[in-house]
Protein backbone atom coordinates (compact mmCIF):
# COMPACT_ATOMS: atom_id res chain seq x y z
CA UNK A 1 0.00 0.00 0.00
CA UNK A 2 1.33 3.41 -0.64
CA UNK A 3 0.01 6.01 1.39
CA UNK A 4 -0.09 9.82 0.88
CA UNK A 5 0.94 12.43 2.50
CA UNK A 6 3.36 15.80 2.55
CA UNK A 7 6.83 16.66 3.57
CA UNK A 8 6.04 20.18 5.80
CA UNK A 9 9.44 21.71 4.41
CA UNK A 10 7.47 21.97 1.26
CA UNK A 11 5.94 25.26 2.71
CA UNK A 12 9.29 26.59 4.57
CA UNK A 13 7.88 29.38 5.44
CA UNK A 14 3.91 29.03 6.63
CA UNK A 15 3.66 28.21 10.61
CA UNK A 16 3.28 24.91 11.28
CA UNK A 17 -0.62 25.11 12.04
CA UNK A 18 -1.09 26.51 8.23
CA UNK A 19 1.36 23.45 6.46
CA UNK A 20 -1.12 20.93 9.00
CA UNK A 21 -4.41 22.77 7.21
CA UNK A 22 -3.25 22.48 3.78
CA UNK A 23 -2.53 19.17 4.35
CA UNK A 24 -5.92 18.49 5.19
CA UNK A 25 -7.24 20.47 3.03
CA UNK A 26 -5.33 18.51 0.23
CA UNK A 27 -7.00 15.03 1.88
CA UNK A 28 -3.20 13.62 2.96
CA UNK A 29 -3.19 11.65 5.81
CA UNK A 30 0.48 11.94 7.21
CA UNK A 31 3.08 14.35 7.34
CA UNK A 32 7.19 14.38 7.59
CA UNK A 33 7.88 17.68 10.09
CA UNK A 34 11.11 19.59 9.08
CA UNK A 35 13.41 20.23 11.62
CA UNK A 36 13.74 23.93 12.01
CA UNK A 37 11.24 25.32 9.88
CA UNK A 38 8.38 23.52 11.69
CA UNK A 39 9.68 21.83 14.77
CA UNK A 40 12.76 23.00 16.67
CA UNK A 41 15.12 21.23 18.71
CA UNK A 42 15.06 22.44 22.61
CA UNK A 43 12.09 22.84 22.06
CA UNK A 44 10.28 19.68 22.65
CA UNK A 45 6.77 21.42 24.35
CA UNK A 46 5.84 22.81 21.25
CA UNK A 47 6.49 19.49 19.35
CA UNK A 48 4.10 17.55 21.99
CA UNK A 49 1.72 20.33 21.08
CA UNK A 50 1.44 19.94 17.51
CA UNK A 51 1.96 16.05 18.06
CA UNK A 52 -1.48 16.16 19.67
CA UNK A 53 -3.04 18.50 17.44
CA UNK A 54 -1.68 16.08 14.60
CA UNK A 55 -3.50 13.21 16.19
CA UNK A 56 -6.76 14.96 16.55
CA UNK A 57 -7.06 15.90 13.36
CA UNK A 58 -6.87 12.40 11.84
CA UNK A 59 -3.09 13.17 10.14
CA UNK A 60 -0.16 10.86 11.16
CA UNK A 61 3.15 11.86 11.83
CA UNK A 62 5.27 9.50 9.88
CA UNK A 63 9.18 10.96 10.33
CA UNK A 64 10.85 13.97 11.62
CA UNK A 65 13.31 15.92 9.00
CA UNK A 66 16.57 15.82 10.77
CA UNK A 67 19.50 18.37 9.46
CA UNK A 68 21.46 15.74 11.44
CA UNK A 69 24.82 15.39 9.01
CA UNK A 70 27.49 12.10 9.65
CA UNK A 71 30.90 13.74 9.81
CA UNK A 72 29.99 16.94 11.49
CA UNK A 73 30.48 16.05 15.02
CA UNK A 74 26.63 16.88 15.76
CA UNK A 75 25.11 15.98 19.01
CA UNK A 76 22.31 13.14 18.00
CA UNK A 77 20.40 13.22 21.78
CA UNK A 78 18.45 16.91 21.22
CA UNK A 79 17.34 15.01 17.33
CA UNK A 80 16.18 12.07 19.38
CA UNK A 81 14.17 14.15 21.84
CA UNK A 82 12.82 16.30 19.44
CA UNK A 83 11.35 13.24 17.65
CA UNK A 84 10.42 11.67 20.59
CA UNK A 85 7.91 14.47 21.30
CA UNK A 86 7.03 15.00 17.94
CA UNK A 87 5.81 11.01 17.93
CA UNK A 88 7.83 10.13 14.78
CA UNK A 89 8.55 6.72 14.26
CA UNK A 90 11.45 7.53 11.94
CA UNK A 91 14.14 10.29 12.21
CA UNK A 92 16.36 11.36 8.64
CA UNK A 93 19.60 12.20 8.77
CA UNK A 94 22.35 13.02 5.78
CA UNK A 95 24.83 10.39 4.85
CA UNK A 96 27.61 13.33 5.49
CA UNK A 97 28.40 16.29 3.66
CA UNK A 98 30.57 14.89 0.53
CA UNK A 99 30.18 13.04 -2.32
CA UNK A 100 30.70 9.63 -2.33
CA UNK A 101 33.85 9.78 -4.79
CA UNK A 102 35.45 12.27 -2.31
CA UNK A 103 35.24 9.35 0.34
CA UNK A 104 37.86 7.31 1.07
CA UNK A 105 37.73 3.96 3.15
CA UNK A 106 38.76 5.70 6.31
CA UNK A 107 36.61 7.97 5.83
CA UNK A 108 33.68 5.90 4.98
CA UNK A 109 34.20 3.44 7.94
CA UNK A 110 34.16 6.38 10.44
CA UNK A 111 31.10 7.51 8.82
CA UNK A 112 29.18 4.05 9.05
CA UNK A 113 29.85 3.37 12.28
CA UNK A 114 28.41 6.93 13.48
CA UNK A 115 25.56 5.53 11.95
CA UNK A 116 25.26 2.78 13.31
CA UNK A 117 25.39 4.33 16.28
CA UNK A 118 22.68 6.88 16.21
CA UNK A 119 20.58 4.32 14.09
CA UNK A 120 20.79 1.89 17.31
CA UNK A 121 19.76 4.58 20.05
CA UNK A 122 16.82 5.12 18.45
CA UNK A 123 15.99 1.81 18.16
CA UNK A 124 16.31 2.05 21.69
CA UNK A 125 13.79 4.37 21.87
CA UNK A 126 11.41 2.35 19.12
CA UNK A 127 12.50 4.48 16.38
CA UNK A 128 14.29 3.83 13.19
CA UNK A 129 16.90 6.28 11.40
CA UNK A 130 16.63 6.92 7.34
CA UNK A 131 19.46 8.19 5.07
CA UNK A 132 18.09 11.16 3.34
CA UNK A 133 18.66 9.80 -0.71
CA UNK A 134 20.62 12.74 -1.47
CA UNK A 135 23.65 14.45 -3.92
CA UNK A 136 26.77 15.35 -1.96
CA UNK A 137 26.33 12.35 0.53
CA UNK A 138 27.08 8.80 0.33
CA UNK A 139 23.49 8.15 -0.76
CA UNK A 140 24.07 10.06 -4.64
CA UNK A 141 25.25 6.71 -6.38
CA UNK A 142 23.28 3.16 -6.18
CA UNK A 143 25.78 1.56 -5.52
CA UNK A 144 27.61 4.06 -2.52
CA UNK A 145 24.03 3.43 -0.86
CA UNK A 146 23.96 -0.29 -0.96
CA UNK A 147 27.52 -0.22 0.37
CA UNK A 148 26.50 2.19 3.01
CA UNK A 149 23.31 0.21 4.25
CA UNK A 150 25.14 -3.00 3.94
CA UNK A 151 27.22 -1.65 6.75
CA UNK A 152 24.83 -0.13 8.87
CA UNK A 153 22.46 -2.52 9.45
CA UNK A 154 20.43 -0.79 12.37
CA UNK A 155 19.64 2.29 9.11
CA UNK A 156 17.35 2.08 6.73
CA UNK A 157 17.14 4.52 3.90
CA UNK A 158 14.37 6.92 2.30
CA UNK A 159 14.47 7.88 -1.91
CA UNK A 160 13.57 9.92 -3.91
CA UNK A 161 15.20 10.61 -7.53
CA UNK A 162 17.65 12.48 -8.24
CA UNK A 163 18.56 14.95 -11.94
CA UNK A 164 22.14 12.76 -11.96
CA UNK A 165 20.47 9.28 -12.65
CA UNK A 166 18.46 8.55 -15.12
CA UNK A 167 14.92 6.94 -14.98
CA UNK A 168 16.37 3.21 -15.49
CA UNK A 169 19.29 3.84 -13.12
CA UNK A 170 16.65 5.31 -10.51
CA UNK A 171 14.37 2.13 -10.60
CA UNK A 172 17.40 0.00 -10.58
CA UNK A 173 18.48 1.58 -7.23
CA UNK A 174 14.55 0.95 -5.68
CA UNK A 175 14.45 -2.45 -6.87
CA UNK A 176 17.65 -3.25 -4.83
CA UNK A 177 16.63 -1.64 -2.00
CA UNK A 178 13.86 -4.13 -0.93
CA UNK A 179 12.45 -4.14 2.83
CA UNK A 180 15.24 -1.28 3.85
CA UNK A 181 13.13 1.56 1.34
CA UNK A 182 11.12 3.40 4.13
CA UNK A 183 8.86 6.57 2.87
CA UNK A 184 9.41 8.52 -0.67
CA UNK A 185 9.59 11.90 -1.12
CA UNK A 186 7.81 12.54 -3.95
CA UNK A 187 8.18 15.14 -6.87
CA UNK A 188 8.64 16.27 -10.41
CA UNK A 189 11.50 17.90 -11.85
CA UNK A 190 12.58 17.89 -15.44
CA UNK A 191 15.90 17.28 -16.80
CA UNK A 192 17.38 20.76 -16.20
CA UNK A 193 16.14 20.68 -12.44
CA UNK A 194 13.53 23.07 -12.82
CA UNK A 195 10.07 21.79 -10.76
CA UNK A 196 7.31 20.91 -12.97
CA UNK A 197 3.34 19.89 -11.68
CA UNK A 198 3.37 15.91 -10.40
CA UNK A 199 0.72 15.33 -13.68
CA UNK A 200 3.86 15.94 -15.82
CA UNK A 201 5.79 12.99 -14.23
CA UNK A 202 2.76 10.96 -13.76
CA UNK A 203 3.86 7.79 -16.38
CA UNK A 204 7.58 8.06 -14.15
CA UNK A 205 6.35 7.66 -10.89
CA UNK A 206 3.67 4.92 -11.96
CA UNK A 207 7.12 3.34 -13.17
CA UNK A 208 8.66 4.05 -9.87
CA UNK A 209 6.01 2.59 -7.78
CA UNK A 210 5.63 -0.67 -9.64
CA UNK A 211 9.23 -1.37 -8.82
CA UNK A 212 8.28 -1.01 -4.99
CA UNK A 213 6.45 -3.50 -2.64
CA UNK A 214 5.06 -3.18 0.79
CA UNK A 215 4.03 -0.41 2.88
CA UNK A 216 5.11 3.32 2.32
CA UNK A 217 4.13 6.77 2.70
CA UNK A 218 4.84 8.54 -0.26
CA UNK A 219 5.42 12.54 0.86
CA UNK A 220 4.91 15.44 -1.66
CA UNK A 221 7.47 17.78 -1.80
CA UNK A 222 9.08 20.53 -4.01
CA UNK A 223 5.53 22.21 -5.60
CA UNK A 224 6.16 24.40 -8.58
CA UNK A 225 6.22 27.89 -7.41
CA UNK A 226 6.27 26.95 -3.89
CA UNK A 227 2.57 27.51 -4.74
CA UNK A 228 -0.35 26.05 -2.20
CA UNK A 229 -2.66 26.08 -5.23
CA UNK A 230 -0.07 23.79 -7.32
CA UNK A 231 0.13 21.61 -4.13
CA UNK A 232 -3.46 20.87 -3.90
CA UNK A 233 -3.24 19.27 -7.75
CA UNK A 234 -0.09 17.35 -6.76
CA UNK A 235 -2.13 16.10 -4.29
CA UNK A 236 -5.16 15.36 -6.66
CA UNK A 237 -2.61 13.64 -9.07
CA UNK A 238 -1.03 11.72 -6.33
CA UNK A 239 -4.35 10.10 -4.99
CA UNK A 240 -5.19 9.28 -8.23
CA UNK A 241 -2.02 7.16 -8.48
CA UNK A 242 -2.05 5.55 -5.51
CA UNK A 243 -5.58 4.82 -5.06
Amino acid sequence: MLIPGMVSATFRSLPASEVLSLCQKANLSSIEWSEGNHVRLGEDDQAKELAIRCNGEGVSVVALGSYYKLGMGMDFHPVLSLAKAIGAPLIRIWAGTKPSVAVDASEFSALAAEAEMVGKAAKEEGMTVAYEWHKNSLTDTNASAMRLLEATPSCDTLWQPTVALSPDERCDGLSHLGTRLRNLHVYYWDDEGKRRPLSEGKDLWQRYFATVSGDHHVLLEFVMDNSPERFLEDAKTLEGMVR
